[in-house]
């Protein structure tokens, strides 16, 4: 596994431990004040998938991303099989707690915290407290810069767009 990967050179800096490790560092971006602790794993794709993390993200120790997973049911052994792979995203000011695992396709709003020991596969909206195997919300934050709000990366649980009520045509 190679160590280097693509971090933003802005004033914040990149803090990286020296027992983390890239793969495919090519596909893995680093937002300014981005502290990757102890142990961690980021994995992106052979391919395709990608690792995005926003600024000031924190990683706990011994967290794990991955953008690819190995199939299993083609009839071959697990690793004779192709991977599927999706890109991964992590909002800015997102903590990570020790042991998190964020699995391919996943992610992980702006402000959001995810409770140490959590398997995270989905989508989660911007502020929520994370937790779980499998995660889920478990509260919200409250917005520490709210004077940003406006900038920040809404993920939606579908791609339709939300219509308020007093927007709907009456026919």
């Amino acid at each position: 596994m190679s160590r280097r990967c693509a971090a933003s050179t802005g004033a914040g800096g990149v803090t990286i431990s020296p027992t983390a490790w890239f793969s495919e560092p090519e596909r893995i971006r680093l937002g300014d004040g981005v502290h990757v602790n102890g142990g961690c794993i980021l994995w992106a794709g052979p391919s395709t998938g990608s690792i995005i993390v926003g600024e000031n993200a924190l990683f706990g120790p011994n967290v794990m991303v991955t953008a690819a997973s190995y199939r299993f049911n083609d009839g071959q052994p697990v690793t004779d099989q192709d991977m599927e792979e999706h890109d991964v995203l992590i909002g800015r000011d997102v903590w990570l707690g020790s042991g998190v695992t964020v699995l391919a396709g996943s992610e992980i709003g702006d402000g959001c915290v995810v409770g140490a020991g959590s398997v995270v596969r989905g989508r989660f909206p911007p502020f929520s407290i994370i937790a779980g195997a499998p995660a889920r919300v478990v509260g919200q934050r409250r917005p520490p810069w709210p004077q940003k709000l406006a900038d920040l990366k809404v993920i939606e649980d579908s791609p339709e767009p939300r219509v308020a009520p007093d927007e709907r045509s009456t026919g």
